[in-house]
């Protein structure tokens, strides 16, 4: 009885001596591993829904228009490019869980003495069905 609980020892520690793993192997399956999750998380972020800005300027002067996304870590579309009075410019807003977005139009553009001033104007408003929002900016709204 006693050899034969050393044989089933023997064969317990030589199946769990076969079943090491080396380092590589390790580093190897996480890294697998990572690159799945990432991959993941990648393929959400993606899948957020966003919707197209059209805006007109309505201001008397040419106009810098920034927008800030709060729906996607505030990240900041900077468009340089000068909107002259009447003309349009674009966009994207990302929509939330429960439909809607929440942006801040930062209006760069001159007040009646020439000076440059910011103004802003917050939006959160429902995007229901939409693909695409249109909106008025001028600087009348506050400053910022």
């Amino acid at each position: 009885m006693r050899k034969a609980l050393t044989v089933d020892l023997k064969n317990v520690l030589l199946s769990l001596h076969r079943m090491e793993f080396s380092m590589r192997q390790i580093f190897s399956a996480a890294f697998i591993v990572m690159i799945a999750l990432a991959s993941l998380t990648t393929a959400h972020a993606q899948a957020k829904k966003t919707v197209k800005i059209t805006y007109t300027n309505r201001a008397k002067a040419e106009v810098q228009v920034y927008t800030i996304d709060h729906n996607n870590g505030h990240k900041t579309d900077e468009n340089k490019r000068t909107i002259t009075p009447g003309s349009q410019g674009t966009t994207q807003a990302t929509v939330d869980s429960g439909g809607y977005i929440d942006i801040t139009f930062s209006i760069l553009g001159k007040n009646d003495k020439n000076v440059s001033e910011y103004h802003c104007t917050d939006v959160k408003t429902s995007v229901g069905s939409k693909t695409e929002l249109s909106y008025d900016v001028s600087m009348s709204g506050r400053k910022c």
